[in-house]
């Protein structure tokens, strides 16, 4: 079953393959655009509020490619970590100096992103990349070879100048 926020299935076994998309562990992060809360290593009023990026994911044969809105993020904050089973997308904002504001009001906060996905076994690790242009990342998950469709030649057997007869019953 597919829905909004994953792109996963369940194969035969039974088991979940795939992407899907985490809720954190014991914290919701809103959405970007609904404010930040602040995370356990935090003060009660943090300094920099902590968003959830937006994300699409999209399939091919050969992958499955993520792209997650982190505004204000450049290569230099972002960090993507792959485990067994799990994808880590962070990200840092960079901070404008108050001078940037126009002055009247300043109501872009820069903040912290982050997101968590399960990797199905179908998903190779070691051929995970990512890039981020004008504050879009762009991760994309190569499948293993065992779990991308592949054609089947069919070849032609020697031809026979007389079918065999059928077998009586």
């Amino acid at each position: 079953m597919r829905n909004r926020n994953n792109c996963c299935q369940e194969d035969a076994r039974g088991a979940r393959t795939a992407v899907e998309d985490l809720a954190p562990q014991g914290r919701e992060i809103p959405d970007r655009m609904a404010g930040g809360v602040p995370s356990p290593d935090r003060s009660e009023r943090p300094e920099r509020p902590l968003y959830r990026p937006d994300c699409d994911i999209a399939e091919t044969q050969d992958q499955f490619i993520l792209i997650l809105d982190m505004p204000g993020v450049g290569p230099d904050g972002v960090d993507v970590e792959v485990e067994p089973g799990h994808l880590r997308v962070r990200g840092q904002a960079r901070t404008r100096p108050v001078s940037a504001c126009c002055g009247a009001a300043c109501e872009f906060a820069p903040g912290d992103y982050e997101r968590s996905f399960r990797i199905g076994e179908d998903i190779d690790p070691e051929r995970v990349t990512a890039e981020i242009v004008n504050g879009v990342l762009t991760v994309t998950l190569a499948k293993r070879e065992q779990a991308r469709p592949r054609k089947v030649t069919v070849g032609r057997g020697a031809t026979a100048p007389n079918p065999p007869a059928a077998r009586p019953r």
